[in-house]
């Protein structure tokens, strides 16, 4: 979610390790980089996370990117653009930024009415420079004519000198008289300064934020208030024009086909149809938070990536240039929402809250039967009284146990559990917490996976009063096998690796089915 965030949209696999069988399980790894391949047992049940990764970069791929700041990150070398946290725009986090260089800003940037154009139609506010004394003569020579004549808001220090070793007294002259045109003859002091030069302005002691707040531009994104008090909420926009065709418009996330892309013709950008904003929490404690987007006109809705699902948004008001939303995000939740579809500025959503009304609750409390793998040196059946994480069980075969384990259990719900189910209600499986992957089968029926907070599955249809079969096969990783095999002989171990950091004194990690495990009656 944070690449996303970043503006990650295609995801590329670098390679698997070659790993023969003859070098056992989990067998050779390179030291870099997530092991993501068949030797880890979360691989077998990866489906649903390759399919939030594919639904979340597909609909990131539509339309333009959005930012109020366009940063210009110089003509030296080395360089390269640096990730959000350095926020060297100065912009964030109320305005979002991109970056451009050198060969962009003289042949493909152009500026009309103070409005910073690319061909594709993405369009920003404000030029960053970045903290140098020194500037390319070619790109001051854009600026003078950008500022002067076409409106530009430019906002730097002032250059003195010309970049690179060809330069000299002259050039280094030149590039002042443009500069003392533009940012005024006398020494800039301490302090902020706006200088209003022809059509545009120069501004320098001032950055891209609070010059946008002293222009009284709303933020593009804002989180108002919420219940976490250390939040960490980051965001990314894109647009959809009218003249663009997009996928936008399917029934959901799993009914487009690879020709089925983003097209933008050759005629001129106009008329927004879409706007697609990607909020993602990135703390690890939930956050109910009332969220303000600068969009209005346009009915929002809900996009989840985890479970495909759409649904439109009924809690939201519309006031000055934005409209404000209240946000259920799980721990390291994530949500699109989605503008599309006229509506007027002074319409309101009917609910007061965006999560589904919680009816009533059923706790799955007592035994389960768990069944290991005797392969990977866990008991082929066992009772757990309750539920706990495996690194905590008595049993050694347990507590190091590495691969996949099947939880059952017979649930009798009684039929007043049912009563009054309406076809606007869900019936839920909420897990509690999960170590890693649970795969979920209900009365025979698999009904997927589930490996990220908040551990919930849809199971309305397959849940019915009487005796209902759960069985939850859940996997974890390698490591509590491979450290529980370092305290034993190399005849003893079931694990063969290249990896020598997971010793017998390294802790043990969480695994298994840890709970509480609840059905759910939600109405939306």
């Amino acid at each position: 979610d944070q690449a996303l965030c970043e503006g990650m949209n295609l995801l590329v696999w670098h390679a698997f390790t070659c790993s023969p069988k003859e070098m056992g399980m989990p067998g050779q790894e390179y030291f870099a980089g997530t092991h993501f391949n068949p030797q880890n047992f979360t691989f077998t049940k990866s489906q649903d996370f390759l399919k939030y990764i594919n639904r979340s970069q597909f609909i990131l791929q539509q339309g333009n990117f959005v930012a109020d700041v366009l940063e210009y990150y110089g003509d030296n070398s080395p360089n390269f653009t640096q990730m959000k946290g350095s926020n060297t725009a100065k912009s964030l986090p109320d305005y979002n930024y991109d970056t451009a260089s050198e060969e962009a800003l003289l042949t493909r940037i152009s500026v009309k009415d103070g409005i910073i154009h690319l061909p594709d139609g993405t369009n920003y506010k404000v030029l960053v420079l970045p903290e140098r004394d020194s500037i390319s003569a070619a790109i001051l020579q854009k600026l003078k004519k950008w500022v002067v004549e076409d409106g530009l808001t430019l906002i730097g220090p002032k250059p003195v000198r010309v970049t690179g070793l060809s330069g000299g007294a002259e050039a280094d002259a030149a590039v002042q008289k443009i500069a003392g045109l533009l940012w005024g003859a006398e020494k800039i002091s301490a302090g902020a300064k706006i200088r209003n030069v022809g059509k545009g302005r120069v501004a320098s002691g001032i950055t891209a934020k609070e010059l946008l707040n002293r222009d009284k531009l709303p933020p593009d994104f804002e989180r108002i208030s919420g219940t976490n008090k250390t939040p960490r909420i980051d965001t990314i926009h894109r647009v959809i024009y009218n003249n663009q065709t997009a996928a936008i418009n399917l029934k959901n996330f799993d009914e487009f086909s690879p020709k089925e892309v983003l097209v933008t013709p050759a005629e001129e950008i106009s008329g927004i149809g879409a706007h697609i904003y990607f909020v993602a929490n990135l703390a690890a404690k939930p956050d109910a938070a009332e969220c303000a987007f600068r969009v209005t006109g346009l009915q929002p809705e809900f996009w989840d990536a985890l479970t495909g699902e759409r649904r439109l948004c009924k809690a939201f008001r519309q006031e000055a240039g934005r409209t404000i939303i209240p946000l259920d995000l799980a721990a390291f939740g994530s949500v699109f929402v989605v503008f599309r579809g006229n509506i007027p500025e002074t319409q309101r959503g009917p609910a007061a809250a965006n999560t589904p009304e919680l009816l009533s609750v059923f706790p799955l409390a007592g035994a389960w039967d768990v069944s290991f793998a005797p392969k990977w040196g866990g008991p082929e059946k066992v009772v757990f009284e309750e539920l706990i994480s495996w690194d905590k069980h008595p049993d050694p075969r347990v507590r190091f146990y590495s691969g996949p384990a099947v939880y059952r259990k017979t649930v009798n719900l009684p039929a007043d559990f049912f009563a009054g189910v309406t076809n606007g209600e869900r019936l839920i499986l909420r897990l509690g917490e999960v170590a890693e992957i649970a795969e979920v089968r209900l009365n025979g029926r698999a009904l997927g996976t589930v490996w990220a907070r908040p551990y919930e599955i849809d199971i309305t249809g397959a849940l019915h009063s009487g005796g209902n079969v759960l069985e939850i096969e859940v996997v974890n990783h390698w490591a509590n096998r491979v450290i529980g095999d370092a305290s034993l002989p190399p005849a003893q171990r079931l694990t063969r690796t290249n990896i020598r950091r997971l010793t017998a004194k390294v802790p043990l990690v969480k695994s298994g089915l840890i709970g509480p495990v609840e059905f759910l009656r939600q109405r939306e």
